[in-house]
């Protein structure tokens, strides 16, 4: 029996003797950088955790010294003592830095020497923050040509894009999507730009259809840039711009009715979206003259509506009868905006006249002032009666005296 206990205690006192030689602190480091990536001439933020995963206490954990890549500028000083930490303790430090305005994208160091000891007993660790410094976002959309399309229009649309940056850029992807009423033409929407060198400029064309029941307005236009940095890092920059879908339309003007001194003309509204309070003029001409007012208030028309507007006008005389007549149009397009513009009915339709109504075609002759016809009735009038009194007064009284004798 006491060989027994003799023997327990013996194993106690072995086992205390194992424990204490073979517990030790294990101290370890994770970093997170604030932001995850930094531009040049910018400023960052580590954040250190240290955490005892061991079996002891560790005592006198202390930061003894910091390195950084050339880059990279640490404010301030780092060097400190952080005390002890339990089993399981964790303890958590944050510290500054800057990036040079200089820095060239790429992943850099900075190297941590940290010192802890259980009592006289003491280790070293050297555990690395990682710093992703890249370019800034160096790609933009400068333009879009044309900025306003028309419903049913199909034309070409160029994104001008540039790298106003100092480093080449590789395998740039470029997205572009609009609204279902903008669509692309024989090609898709994504583009692939091997290399853009820098402060370059590259010019996009595509074919787009613009649907025919689009609403006039601004639509927007969602853009993408993807490309991967020097340090490989995948890189997004997206954006949005604006486009116009215009409310304008097209007209078309033709001769309705002619006679000596009116023109009636048809207006017809052959565009896709509605005119309001549209108004007819005829501009001051060398060829043609306006008798009367020189513009006609219409109102408003739809699309595939037409109305007449009927002016007082005469051909000028000594002018050339296939001289264009020109015809101005202003109205309020569909999203609120004024605008005017210009139409002209063919020389080839103002070269004879003629009194009778004619659907497709206006004619003009000059008439000739009635004054000297006039005048010369009134002469001759008044010859034949000098006559009469003369051949009255002179003749037949002769003739009367010679009769007598």
């Amino acid at each position: 029996m006491k060989k027994k206990i003799f023997l327990t205690i013996l194993a106690l006192i072995f086992l205390l003797n194992f424990e204490s030689v073979f517990a030790d602190p294990i101290i370890q480091a994770t970093f997170s950088v604030y932001p995850a990536s930094v531009y040049p001439g910018s400023d960052g933020y580590i954040q250190m955790t240290l955490k005892n995963t061991g079996n002891a206490a560790a005592n006198q954990v202390k930061i003894s010294r910091v390195s950084s890549d050339a880059p990279i500028k640490i404010s301030g000083d780092w060097i400190s003592e952080l005390g002890g930490l339990s089993i399981g303790d964790t303890a958590i430090t944050v510290f500054k830095f800057s990036v040079l305005n200089t820095a060239s994208p790429g992943l850099y160091n900075v190297k941590f020497q940290i010192d802890y000891c259980q009592d006289s007993v003491c280790r070293t660790i050297t555990p690395n923050a990682i710093i992703n410094i890249q370019s800034p976002s160096t790609v933009q959309l400068l333009s879009i040509s044309p900025s306003s399309l028309k419903p049913g229009e199909r034309t070409n649309m160029t994104f001008t894009i540039a790298n106003t940056g100092n480093l080449q850029i590789n395998n740039l992807i470029f997205t572009w999507s609009a609204s279902n009423y903008i669509l692309p033409v024989g090609y898709d929407n994504r583009v692939l730009i091997s290399s853009l060198p820098p402060n370059s400029v590259y010019e996009i064309t595509r074919e787009v259809a613009v649907s025919s029941s689009a609403a006039p307005g601004i639509y927007p236009i969602a853009i993408t840039f993807q490309y991967t940095d020097k340090s490989g890092t995948n890189q997004t920059i997206a954006s949005t711009a604006g486009i116009e879908i215009s409310g304008e339309t097209d007209f078309e003007v033709s001769v309705q009715e002619a006679s000596s001194s009116s023109v009636t003309l048809t207006i017809a509204n052959t565009g896709m979206n509605p005119a309001y309070s549209v108004l007819v003029r005829i501009p001051r001409q060398e060829s043609f003259i306006v008798v009367g007012t020189s513009s006609s208030m219409v109102g408003n028309l739809n699309p595939g509506d037409y109305t007449f507007a009927t002016f007082q006008l005469l051909n000028l005389p000594n002018v050339d009868r296939t001289t264009n007549l020109l015809v101005e149009i202003s109205y309020t397009d569909a999203i609120g905006l004024r605008r005017i513009l210009q139409k002209e009915v063919s020389g080839s339709d103002l070269r004879t006249f003629s009194n009778r109504t004619i659907p497709t075609r206006i004619q003009f002759t000059r008439s000739q002032p009635t004054t000297n016809s006039t005048l010369y009735i009134i002469i001759g009038a008044a010859g034949i009666i000098l006559v009469i009194v003369f051949l009255k007064f002179f003749v037949f009284k002769k003739f009367k005296s010679f009769k007598r004798k």
